[in-house]
């Protein structure tokens, strides 16, 4: 009797180490198609197989309405865009007037038109009502409204970095733009986010190109003049967004939105006034939703053109640098956004100042193999981008590798490569507090 119970105790113990061991093994498993699951660096399990658990579920975060409105024209067209590119010859990139254009050209008229209006009608409501209070009252609401949404030309941005203190950065700049046949900039702002842009500020379009250190970090020199390459050709590529007649009038029917749209139809704290509020936020609620309408539009009648310039700035800038060192850039781009805001986190959490993006640049040439085949698939999966307006990532690489160019490959001797980073390091402490700031804000508001 005691062997017996003893070899059913030992039974027992097999019978629950293999029923653990079991369900050990099944969390390894994919649910899908039962194969094995692979584990990230992220600690994130996944099927290479069936791409199970590529992207987790997780809510999506709404942008701005610019970014919504962009984002919607990207999901309907992006792919149709792409397939009638890709194959085709690059000249078919090139800015042409379209019929498209001369109708966006022609919205964008009418809503500056609606804005001088305002302002005329409400100093001719002042100059013949001066002595009526309601004149006065609706002449000076038409003048403030006319100034609300008025288009604004953007002011040079702080933080320009002088030719004097960054003499190779602007000499490393000028010969890329010299090779584009372009002018070179007036300007060079250095920051602390995952980005680089470019663009045309003041009356007298004064050029501009903004480098986020974080990814210049991640670069070679040859990605690095595939960075400049491509922000300076969107200073030659004809985008009809970065235009200030039709981007402006963008901008001002975004204004015009966010002035007429009510919070909510009724406000019962409000008592009695809310209730005679109801009729006027419906009516407002009706035409701000006509003027988003209308945003709508114009940003469709100016979409293909826009996307076509993101892919002419990235093969203009391969004439410069070749493909391979372009499509480099777009890849690391990509993996970085991935991983910046997880180191950011690291190292804003801890006691003693690290260096953000040393840690960063460590962390992303680094990364294996396999870590770099997710990301990659992810982005193909969600048709990640950089930018609510660019094309999809994946898109613009394989656009690049359908029209390779060699590239004139910018010279730089080793000795210029080093005082041009050691330029760059002085911006490093700076750029590192800032972005830290903001990011610990984040986390609390």
């Amino acid at each position: 009797m005691t062997w017996f119970f003893i070899s059913k105790k030992i039974l027992s113990f097999f019978a629950c180490l293999l029923f653990l061991l079991s369900t050990i093994d099944s969390h390894n498993i994919c649910p899908g198609c039962h194969s094995e699951l692979s584990e990230t660096e992220d600690f994130t399990l996944w099927c290479k197989k069936c791409e199970w658990n590529l992207v987790p579920s997780e809510s999506v975060k709404s942008g701005s309405v610019f970014q919504n409105i962009y984002l919607s024209l990207s999901r309907k067209y992006s792919e149709s865009l792409f397939n009638s590119l890709v194959n085709s010859s690059t000249e078919k990139l090139k800015p042409t007037i379209t019929l498209a254009l001369v109708f966006a050209f022609s919205v964008s008229a009418i809503i500056y038109l609606i804005t001088i209006f305002l302002a005329i009608f409400g100093v001719w409501i002042l100059v013949i009502g001066w002595a009526n209070i309601f004149a006065l009252i609706i002449g000076t609401v038409c003048l403030l409204i006319s100034w609300f949404i008025r288009p604004r030309i953007p002011k040079v941005p702080k933080g320009v970095v002088t030719r004097k203190d960054f003499p190779i950065l602007y000499e490393f700049i000028d010969s890329i733009a010299l090779s584009l046949n372009s002018k070179s900039v007036d300007g060079v702002i250095i920051k602390g986010d995952l980005n680089a842009s470019f663009g045309q500020f003041g009356l007298t379009n004064k050029k501009i190109i903004r480098i986020g250190l974080p990814l210049w970090e991640i670069l070679s020199i040859e990605e690095k003049s595939a960075l400049i390459s491509h922000e300076l050709s969107h200073g030659i590529n004809g985008d009809p967004l970065r235009g200030l007649f039709i981007g402006k009038a963008l901008e001002s029917l975004i204004g015009w939105y966010f002035l007429l749209r009510p919070d909510s139809f009724w406000e019962p704290e409000n008592g009695l006034l809310g209730i005679l509020m109801l009729p006027l936020n419906v009516v407002l609620f009706a035409i701000s939703g006509l003027v988003l309408l209308i945003a709508r539009l114009l940003a469709h009648l100016i979409y293909i053109d826009s996307q076509k310039s993101e892919y002419f700035a990235d093969y203009l800038a391969t004439k410069v640098c070749g493909t391979d060192a372009m499509a480099s850039l777009l890849e690391k781009s990509l993996i970085g956004s991935q991983r910046f805001e997880l180191i950011l986190h690291k190292v804003s959490l801890r006691k003693e100042e690290g260096d953000l993006f040393e840690d960063f640049s460590k962390d992303v040439l680094s990364l294996s193999t396999e870590e770099k085949v997710k990301i990659r698939k992810i982005g193909e999966s969600a048709q990640s981008r950089l930018d609510a307006t660019h094309p999809p990532t994946f898109f613009r690489i394989r656009f690049l590798k359908h029209h390779f160019e060699a590239g004139t490959k910018i010279q730089l001797s080793a000795d210029k490569v080093k005082l041009l980073e050691l330029e760059m390091s002085k911006m490093k402490s700076s750029a590192q507090a800032e972005i830290i700031d903001i990011y610990k804000s984040s986390l609390y508001y």
